[in-house]
């Protein structure tokens, strides 16, 4: 019965996670917002384009949300699914930076785990997308992952699995430029999270890499206390550093692990999505 609890219990989370509305959508929008990638034979990844009108970045950001990962894109460009999660709900603020956003859904948008977003499958699924995020910037533009929570397994393992090619190859446009870790899942709670991004072999992450966490980040599964441990992990990054936050909103949760909390950095967005930005600028 406690084990059935528990599945219940995770089965809710994975659901609900990040579920809470925006105020308002993203007005910044291609014609047809949501692109289809066929990533193999029978599966397909959708993600959401946003952009300034009339304008090719130079750089794109593919936003990797937490909990089961599905958004349930719809083709108006609405998201069902997840719609509070931080980088979700931050879409717009990346796109007021000058930056082209791809908001990413699971292949053939079906709920996945840490297995799945660990795995050399779905890190091939994605390199398919990042190729196709790259035609949509500049010539010579780049193209960072950004992760929060379960996502910043996405992230990272991606990223480890496709290192950089030197001297560079044509596969580099396969390959992510950069990554982005907020809310790093770092610790393993029986029951609630069965998977970090320890598992990933961060070690073989040859690119700029980020790390952001809130102090006051009450999750389990995210415990400030280990963000530095994967700064330290990531031996391969030609550069890195570690950025904390405090302070924001009360939380509008009970639940630590939910979007709504310190956990996604709730009051302090703009802060935040500005750092990251800057950061990413000037690398």
């Amino acid at each position: 019965m406690v084990t059935r609890t528990i599945a219940v219990a995770l089965c809710l989370w994975l659901s609900f996670e990040f579920s809470v509305p925006l105020r308002a959508e993203p007005s910044i929008v291609f014609p047809k917002p949501l692109v289809e990638v066929k990533v193999r034979p029978g599966v397909t990844v959708k993600y959401l384009a946003l952009a300034k009108p009339k304008t090719t970045p130079a750089t794109a950001v593919m936003l990797f949300a937490g909990g089961n990962g599905l958004l349930n894109l719809q083709p108006n460009g609405s998201i069902p699914n997840l719609s509070g999660n931080f980088l979700v709900r931050s879409r717009d603020r990346f796109v007021q930076r000058g930056l082209f956003v791809a908001v990413v859904d699971t292949p053939n948008q079906v709920a996945i785990n840490g297995n799945v977003r660990l795995s050399a499958q779905y890190a091939q699924d994605m390199a398919r997308v990042i190729a196709d995020v790259r035609n949509r910037v500049a010539p010579g533009g780049k193209v960072w992952l950004i992760g929060t929570s379960t996502g910043t397994m996405s992230a990272a393992s991606i990223a480890a699995r496709l290192p950089r090619l030197t001297p560079s190859s044509k596969d580099n446009l396969r390959r992510a430029d950069g990554i982005v870790l907020t809310a790093t899942l770092t610790n393993v709670v029986k029951g609630y999270c069965g998977r970090s991004v320890f598992n990933a072999q961060l070690s073989a992450v040859n690119v700029p890499a980020l790390v952001a966490h809130h102090l006051a980040d009450g999750c389990g599964c995210s415990p400030p206390k280990f963000a530095a441990k994967v700064v330290a992990a990531l031996t391969g990054a030609p550069a890195k550093e570690l950025m904390t936050f405090s302070g924001g909103s009360p939380p509008k949760s009970k639940d630590p692990c939910m979007a709504m909390t310190p956990h996604g950095f709730l009051g302090i967005e703009d802060k935040v999505i500005g750092a990251i930005a800057g950061w990413i600028a000037k690398h």
